[in-house]
């Protein structure tokens, strides 16, 4: 996941994660399908468990903005 940094009165910037670039780290990656009207599994919620950790991730559209 790369990171987005808004600084008032100053430029915004990203960090950019190139672990899986590299090869280094472990990830989960999962490519959602859905029917016609919603292709990209809008509203879907992926929960994660691992011993007694959780992880849940809900997908939605969201907008940005254009670094200039």
């Amino acid at each position: 996941m790369d990171i987005v940094v808004n600084n008032v009165d100053s430029r915004s910037f990203i960090y950019r994660n190139n672990t899986s670039e590299l090869g280094l780290g472990n990830y989960l990656k999962v490519k959602l399908s859905g029917p016609e009207q919603n292709k990209i599994g809008i509203g879907t919620r992926l929960i994660v468990e691992q011993g007694d950790e959780k992880q849940i991730l809900e997908q939605y559209l969201t907008r940005g903005f254009n670094l200039q």
